[in-house]
């Protein structure tokens, strides 16, 4: 079986999930999510950034983190981009349009 090089970071990121979590700070905690999804769309991961991306794009809107919610929604619109799922991209594109307006973001 082939290791990933991006493995010990990964585990890394989970070091800092589990610690930001059990000290309760979420500010650190979407910091520490962002950072999984972020390593998993630099690293053309295509499948594992679609797969985590509604659970951290729940937590990032729960804590009110507006500028890495905005960020990682467009990485998951990029992405479908880049592996030629140009209809998912949309609906992606129209969504976070529709959810800015409604929260009165620029």
């Amino acid at each position: 079986m082939k290791r990933s090089r991006f493995l010990p970071i990964l585990l890394l990121f989970a070091v800092l999930i589990t610690t930001a979590i059990s000290s309760a700070v979420s500010h650190d905690s979407a910091y520490a999510r962002f950072d999984v999804a972020q390593s998993f769309y630099n690293s053309n991961q295509h499948d594992s950034l679609i797969a985590v991306a509604p659970e951290i794009l729940e937590f990032l809107r729960d804590n009110q983190e507006w500028r890495l919610y905005y960020i990682l929604w467009q990485y998951v619109a990029e992405d479908y981009v880049w592996f030629n799922e140009f209809d998912e991209a949309t609906k992606e594109v129209l969504a976070m349009q529709e959810d800015a307006i409604a929260r009165n973001e620029p």
